[in-house]
Order: structure tokens, then C-alpha cells, then sequence
């Protein structure tokens, strides 16, 4: 078994997406596939909602589909973090507090982005 850093353990934690799929290197880099080809587009969109402030209905839908992925492949607080800020659009309210969720949620997904791309090239088959 591989020793990961501490740094990995704490910003990215793939044990649940290893688990439902039995360690099985190509369902863990079709998954990781589907997180980075929808992920990204959809969080840059939640940012430019969050920028305008007044779509709250895209924010929930936005960061709705944030939650599903995030439940996966787990990033550091992302997604309890996109959690309430669909709760708080849901309510049309907390603008300022969802833009300090949503700064924590990229700037981990930045964080973790070269350990997703490090872990799809160790599943490629």
C-alpha cells in the first residue's frame, strides 16, 4: 500500500470512492474521469452565479450537482461547504457567507486537483 502525505490525507480523501468499487482501478478512473470532466465547468459556474449575486436558483442548481460529486471523491469541506450554499440560495440569503464557502471550495479543489490527476494516471489501465 501506497504511504500517502499528510497534506493528501487532509485535502483529498478517495477511501469511500475505493470502497463501492472494490479497489477496482477502472471504475475508480472512469469516476475520476466523469469528477473532472463535469466538476470543474460546474464549479467555475456556481463562481461566475456567486459573482453576479442574483441567481440564486442556478446556485442551488449548481451547487446541488457540486454535492452529488463531492460525495465521492471527498475534497476538503467541499461538500459540506456546497451543502449550505445551496441551503442559503434556497433561502435567497447569505450572500456574503456564500462566497467565503465557495472561496474555501476552490481553493481546495485547486489544492487537489494535481493529487486527482496523479490518482487517474495511476488507475489508467
Amino acid at each position: 500500500m501506497e504511504s500517502k502525505s499528510l497534506m493528501d490525507t487532509l485535502i483529498l480523501d478517495l477511501e469511500y470512492l475505493y470502497e463501492i468499487s472494490d479497489k477496482d482501478p477502472g471504475y475508480i478512473h472512469e469516476v475520476l474521469r466523469l469528477f473532472m470532466e463535469s466538476v470543474p465547468d460546474t464549479l467555475n459556474d456556481l463562481e461566475q452565479s456567486v459573482k453576479k449575486g442574483t441567481d440564486f436558483e442556478a446556485m442551488v442548481k449548481q451547487s446541488h450537482f457540486l454535492k452529488s460529486s463531492s460525495y465521492i471523491v471527498k475534497v476538503k469541506n467541499m461538500y459540506d461547504n456546497v451543502t449550505q450554499i445551496e441551503l442559503l440560495a434556497k433561502k435567497s440569503t447569505g450572500l456574503a457567507e456564500i462566497r467565503v464557502l465557495l472561496q474555501e471550495v476552490i481553493t481546495n479543489f485547486n489544492l487537489a486537483l494535481p493529487l486527482i490527476k496523479a490518482e487517474q494516471k495511476r488507475t489508467e489501465q
